[in-house]
């Protein structure tokens, strides 16, 4: 005769396989949609990263004022605003 509870610790650790399965499969999921997000900002951000770049050395080279430099950065930043 089985032990009962041999049958219920192999269902146990049959359900608990399929949760941490699930668990896997989801951040799986996650990680490819960070992906899809971060290729689709890079395409939005176009030259932003050397633009950016040219624009602190021209902030710091003319001592700008912290809120210009907030209204540049602002319309600068722009490209990385959802496209509607």
């Amino acid at each position: 005769m089985q032990n009962p509870y041999f049958e219920l610790h192999r269902k146990f650790r049959q359900a608990g396989a399929e949760v941490v399965i699930a668990l896997a499969v989801e951040h799986d999921r996650q990680i490819q949609a960070d992906e899809e997000r971060v290729h689709t900002l890079q395409a939005q951000a176009g030259d932003f990263p050397r633009r950016f770049t040219e624009v602190r050395a021209r902030w710091r080279r003319e001592s700008t004022a912290l809120p210009q430099q907030h209204e540049q950065l602002k319309d600068l930043a722009r490209c990385l605003l959802p496209r509607k």
